[in-house]
């Protein structure tokens, strides 16, 4: 079964069975999560926020504590309401208005949950006393969705906020004065796109499609500006591997012959502090998390675990700083490898199966010791 994944925060182990997703439990029979998946396709995994956000480069999606299967985004509106002028109807200020619509759905005590991207705004002029009558508000086509939100500007301000919730089969509805609630954080957000390594790192849900780096809304994990939330490296992204946090961390990224380590909370600069750290490549599929104090006592936190191209096992601490694991040469080089991180018995292990090489030797280490009984070796 290939592209399997499992974690501690998780109750299923998700695994791929003849080109179909499913969740596995100790003595239950599997569950169905997603079938006709792209033959050979493999998956990436994360988990955020409890449940497990998957991708491969031509499906993606997100499974939930109780085996449903749910897009990976929440879809935007196609499109935005019709508006017409409320003369002296309303008690709006006299200016140019925006309004814009996002889809959410429900928590289990019905409030507002996940909410959508939005698309452009629409415009209006309002004289002094008057209203906006909206209508045709688009309508969802996932179930899941239990309301539409308005958004709506300040006279001839450029802000969104929040002005009322509607239940889904509302089609028009008359805005006036009101108190305005929060501002629109998903303006122009979509769902974000599969790609070939999904992550979290920092509140967001990144994703490698290519050579582009995505990195999705603050804790709007299925959304993206995939017109502004990127960066390009110069080839396909092999390995992409967050460790530590904003103030002490980044995210290591291989794309050919070449590792960056992007430093801190990049997504929200213009100028990405990165620095190039190895000179070799990542084999694909090959990037983890593991706990650094396995490398080294004196170490907390977790650190990021690869293989590069030439054979060799490499971790990345939230410094930056690259450390050799076992400098043995592997054999011919991968065309894509799985790792498996694990502790069994007291043994902490990572086992690196490749692909694409004939070779069948492994690195590992070794204790010599001596038994003494009463005194006396044996």
């Amino acid at each position: 079964m290939p592209s399997g994944f499992g974690c501690p925060q998780f109750p299923w182990l998700l695994a791929v069975d003849d080109n179909t997703l499913k969740a596995f439990r100790k003595d239950w029979d599997p569950v169905t999560i997603r079938a006709g998946l792209t033959p050979g396709a493999k998956i990436s995994y994360a988990e955020i926020n409890g449940e497990i956000f998957w991708s491969n480069e031509y499906e993606n999606g997100r499974v939930t504590r109780d085996a449903q299967d749910l897009p990976f985004g929440l879809e935007r509106p196609a499109g935005v309401p019709n508006l017409a002028v409320l003369a002296d109807e309303g008690g709006m200020d006299a200016g140019r208005y925006q309004t814009a619509v996002t889809f959410l759905t429900a928590d289990a005590y019905g409030e507002p949950f996940e909410e959508s991207g939005s698309t452009l705004a629409a415009l209006i002029n309002v004289p002094a006393n008057g209203g906006i009558a909206l209508s045709e508000i688009p309508q969802p086509t996932d179930p899941r969705v239990v309301f539409v939100r308005i958004y709506v500007t300040d006279a001839s301000d450029d802000v969104l906020h929040q002005a009322r919730d509607l239940p889904v089969g509302m089609t028009e509805f008359n805005l006036g004065s009101s108190v305005r609630g929060k501002a629109l954080e998903t303006q122009f957000a979509s769902p974000t796109p599969p790609g070939q390594i999904v992550r979290y790192y920092n509140g967001r849900a990144l994703v490698a499609r290519d050579r582009f780096l995505l990195h999705g809304l603050p804790l709007h994990y299925g959304q993206t500006r995939l017109s502004t939330d990127f960066e390009q490296e110069p080839a396909r992204i092999t390995l992409m591997e967050p460790v530590g946090s904003a103030d002490a961390g980044g995210v290591y990224v291989a794309a050919a012959s070449r590792i960056w380590f992007l430093r801190g909370n990049f997504a929200l600069t213009k100028d990405i502090p990165r620095v190039r750290v190895h000179d070799f490549g990542a084999v694909p599929g090959t990037g983890q998390s593991v706990p650094a104090k396995w490398f080294d006592p004196t170490l907390s936190g977790d650190a990021a675990f690869w293989m590069d191209t030439e054979g060799v096992s490499l971790i990345g601490l939230p410094t930056g700083e690259v450390r050799v694991v076992a400098r043995e040469y592997l054999g011919p080089r991968a065309d894509y490898g799985s790792v498996l991180v694990r502790e069994i018995n007291g043994i902490r292990q990572v086992i690196a199966n490749m692909h694409g090489t004939v070779n069948k030797g492994r690195a590992g280490d070794y204790v010599v010791a001596s038994i003494e009984r009463n005194g006396i070796r044996i």
